[in-house]
């Protein structure tokens, strides 16, 4: 993982939610990089970003 860090403003029900994927010692960085992995493994490419 790089050392490079950012700011990302999110509402507080959103890191609340965030919270609720997360396990116990895990960074925002840690659950958000998760949530993206099981979406591109989702993703068979017909999806819009």
């Amino acid at each position: 993982m790089s050392d490079d860090h950012t700011t990302i403003r999110v509402a507080s029900d959103t890191k609340d939610r965030l919270k609720q994927y997360g396990e116990m010692g895990m960074s925002y960085d840690d659950v958000l990089r998760e949530l993206l992995d099981r979406v591109e493994k989702m993703d068979d490419g017909t999806s819009e970003r």
